[in-house]
């Protein structure tokens, strides 16, 4: 006996045009009953719906883009996923893109040809719109997006007027970080940073210690990775082993300089406070218990899908910036040290 024997013939897929043939009417007749178009008769339409369901009848998202030049489709540029805010992110970005029957296109970025690559690859798949989440984009993939003539929307960064951005205010963030310190008695603070240049985040920090006749005490530049994190606390505290605080440019950052105190025998809160910035999942853990700012990820999304829909509908709508407020998570990584001095209390 032959394989074949075993097999079942696999029928063809249904379409629009066999459940016309099947139901003897035009195959825009089957196209408005699908769509619940009142124009055809409820006799009919209830026919044509026993039809489509008995044949298993999916709708072709292709074709149907074919007809109404829309695909359904965004796509996402996401940079790097080695910091955790941006796995927790997507998920909540692929959850809101299906409340709204989107489908979302998933583009990593790396150099400079990939980023110019796959916003064409995009423009290829027949994208309405598409959204940035990237620490960084170069001027190249800003224009490719530009001429290419695609909708684009930055999430967590700045369109620098060229395209609509939601982010967090990262700046007021810092000041208030940077005043959570001051009144818990910190005066010696540092700053654990991701990269050389200094980001809003850092100047809101150093603008609210300026307030109290304050500075920075050290800054240790690394990468947003635990690693650094570690890293740099080590360096921080070997150059000045009276910092009081440490704040991290996020907060993968912060919890690699929790454990790099921890390795040098260095209590948290007790002898050092750390604080840090997106209030990652980890953050929370009774491990880290981390003092951050929260970013408003769920509203970030909510209203980046608002204006990249709106532009997809209008492409001639001006840029936007939006900017969000954090929230100032406390938890029980920053100690009250001006309390423990009047305490007489004692410091490492």
């Amino acid at each position: 006996m032959t394989s074949a024997a075993h097999s079942t013939p696999r029928s063809a897929r249904a379409t629009v045009k066999s459940l016309s043939q099947a139901a003897g009417v035009s195959a825009s007749t089957v196209s408005r009953a699908l769509r619940g178009d009142t124009r055809i008769s409820t006799r009919t339409r209830k026919r044509i719906l026993k039809l489509a369901q008995s044949a298993h009848y999916v709708p072709n998202q292709m074709a149907r883009g074919l007809s109404t030049r829309r695909s359904g489709m965004v796509a996402l540029l996401l940079g790097e996923v080695t910091n955790p805010f941006y796995p927790e992110f997507l998920q909540c970005l692929t959850a809101k893109t299906a409340q709204r029957g989107l489908q979302l296109l998933l583009l990593p970025l790396g150099s400079i040809r990939l980023e110019v690559e796959m916003i064409r690859t995009m423009v290829e798949y027949g994208v309405d719109g598409c959204l940035v989440a990237a620490a960084a984009l170069t001027d190249e993939a800003f224009d490719a997006i530009a001429a290419l003539r695609v909708p684009a929307v930055m999430i967590n960064r700045s369109g620098g007027g060229r395209t609509s951005a939601v982010l967090c205010n990262n700046q007021a963030g810092g000041a208030a970080i940077g005043r959570f310190l001051v009144e818990h008695g910190h005066r010696r603070i540092a700053y654990a940073a991701g990269r050389q240049t200094i980001s809003e985040r850092e100047q809101g920090l150093r603008a609210a210690l300026s307030e109290a006749g304050l500075q920075l005490a050290v800054r240790e530049v690394g990468a947003y990775s635990h690693e650094a994190g570690v890293d740099m606390a080590q360096k921080i505290l070997a150059r000045d082993p009276k910092v009081q605080a440490i704040v991290g440019a996020n907060d993968i950052i912060a919890l690699g300089v929790i454990d790099g105190a921890r390795e040098l025998g260095i209590e948290v809160p007790e002898q050092l406070s750390v604080i840090g910035f997106d209030d990652i999942g980890a953050s929370s853990w009774l491990s880290y218990s981390l003092t951050t700012v929260r970013q408003p990820a769920s509203s970030m999304i909510d209203r980046a899908l608002d204006l990249l829909q709106a532009r997809i509908a209008d492409p001639g709508l001006a840029p936007e910036e939006v900017l969000m407020p954090g929230e100032l998570t406390v938890r029980t990584s920053v100690r009250d040290f001006g309390r423990s001095s009047r305490r007489g209390g004692a410091r490492r």
